[in-house]
């Protein structure tokens, strides 16, 4: 065999089946990084989606308290007019109950922590010593609250549970209106979202006990116990972590959004095995081509695939590269057009408003002139970093080019985008910037309107509300809707 190998022909074959077999491994390495890479993205994605609907399901009783804490005061208002509005109470909880059938439990609570009027009938349990309760008690100015998940202490179901304080005029809490929920209020706007295949959902409480899934065999029934600290280790907000479950011993990926002020961690989880199926099958069968393949030059053929790879990667780099801002770092004017599109098609599917601002720097000319277009980069960078801390995950901000920037709030109306843009402008004016020439501050101009059917509309009018603003002594906010649009 040795004299086999020192023939210059043999030892180039070797050391190309050995080239051939490295990149290989190397290349089916890489995509199975990229499998895991892909699937972390869409479990987040799509357990930030779901957050976004437990948000507006959550929105939805904030709204339904609101609406009936008036009449409920007049029933709430004194304790003998509790003792003596059975009648009212049951016109009252039926007309609601009707019109939202996930409802469970409509009830009013006296202070003393017990139910005075409820939809249900039999004993009426005490509730001094529930978390919503207790919540109104020990703050005088709560408001709209929802307790973490709990079992129901008439059949031990979960329940979630929102509640709106009813106050005397002195601020003296004088009854709590509630309504209970199951948590299956919450899956059919999860499964109206395009969902992965494979990716089990589910919401979970602050322990970790799952309240709702999409699947009874989801492996994660009970999830393991560094699951509820993920909120201790600093992972606020969205994310992924790979665990193992210790029902099946597989390892599971799972995407988390844990909901700002609410006890409620949402999950979308899919087993390692799952996300590399395709990666396995893709495994045997390259195995398998290597073989078939290699009488007839698979060294030309193997580069050429590695190749297209790499040039597929930098196309995927470049295009990133082309929806951002080189100086800020900001989605440019192209993402904002392309996001937009996406944006207005959702407004018009669920029903909710877009509003959009321009800003731009006063004076802008004036302070390259003076101070210099390196420091004129410092001011351009430190309004984009602002404009960045102050709009939410689901809003589009964007640099135009030049001084000029734009954001598109989602949810927001001109009104609640009117609000926003004053306090960029408020805090602008706290910004400062040091030059040879000494410290200088800077003001913006901004214009909003509303986005309905068309970007460019909209920012067509919101730079007409812009130039009134600069028209009229910049440092300003002007609405279209105070201009006539």
């Amino acid at each position: 065999m040795h004299k086999l190998l020192a023939v210059p022909g043999i030892q180039i074959l070797v050391l190309g089946v050995g080239g051939i077999i490295a990149l290989w491994i190397l290349s089916l390495w890489n995509e199975r990084n990229n499998d895991l890479n892909l699937a972390r993205t869409n479990s987040t994605y799509v357990a930030e989606l779901m957050g976004a609907n437990v948000r507006r399901s959550i929105d939805d009783l904030t709204d339904l308290l609101y609406g009936t804490r008036n009449i409920a005061e007049l029933v709430a208002s004194v304790d003998m007019q509790l003792l003596q509005s059975e009648v009212a109470f049951d016109t009252l909880a039926n007309g609601i109950l009707a019109r939202k059938p996930y409802i469970r439990t409509f009830f009013v609570i006296s202070q003393a922590g017990i139910i005075r009027h409820w939809n249900r009938e039999g004993h009426r349990p005490s509730v001094l010593d529930r978390d919503y309760v207790q919540f109104h008690l020990d703050n005088p100015d709560s408001s709209f609250y929802i307790a973490p998940p709990i079992r129901s202490k008439l059949d031990n179901d979960w329940i979630v549970v929102a509640s709106l304080p009813i106050r005397a005029d002195t601020g003296e809490l004088k009854a709590i209106v509630a309504v209970s929920i199951a948590p299956e209020f919450f899956a059919p706007r999860f499964l109206q979202a395009p969902i992965p295949r494979d990716l089990d959902l589910g919401i979970l409480t602050a322990a970790g006990e799952v309240i709702w899934s999409n699947t009874l065999e989801t492996g994660y029934r009970t999830l393991p116990p560094n699951v509820p600290d993920l909120a201790g280790q600093g992972l606020h907000g969205s994310g992924s972590v790979i665990l193992r479950s210790h029902t099946d011993n597989r390892r599971k990926l799972i995407g988390y959004q844990q909901l700002e002020n609410t006890p409620v961690l949402v999950v979308a989880a899919v087993s390692i095995d799952a996300i590399l199926r395709d990666w396995s099958i893709q495994l045997v069968i390259s195995a398998v081509a290597i073989i078939l393949l290699f009488a007839i030059s698979l060294v030309v053929g193997r580069r050429l695939v590695v190749n297209h790879q790499r040039l597929l990667k930098q196309y995927d780099e470049f295009e990133l590269l082309a929806m951002s801002d080189p100086l800020t770092g900001l989605p440019n004017r192209r993402h904002l057009w392309q996001q937009a599109e996406r944006l207005i098609a959702s407004a018009k599917r669920y029903q909710f408003s877009i509003a959009v601002i321009m800003l731009d720097i006063d004076h802008f000319k004036k302070i390259n002139d003076t101070y210099g277009h390196d420091v004129g980069d410092v001011v351009i960078k430190a309004l984009a970093d602002l404009i960045d801390e102050t709009a939410r995950e689901t809003d589009l901000p964007c640099r135009l080019g030049g001084e000029e920037f734009a954001i598109a709030f989602s949810h927001s109306d001109t009104q609640q985008a009117t609000a926003v843009a004053e306090r960029i402008r408020e805090k602008v004016k706290t910004l400062s910037f040091d030059s040879d020439q000494g410290r200088f501050g800077m003001t913006v101009s901004i214009g909003v309107t509303a986005l309905t059917d068309s970007l460019d509309d909209a920012l067509k009018k919101a730079d007409e509300a812009l130039y009134i603003a600069k028209n009229s002594g910049r440092d300003r906010v002007v609405c279209t809707d105070l201009v006539g649009h």
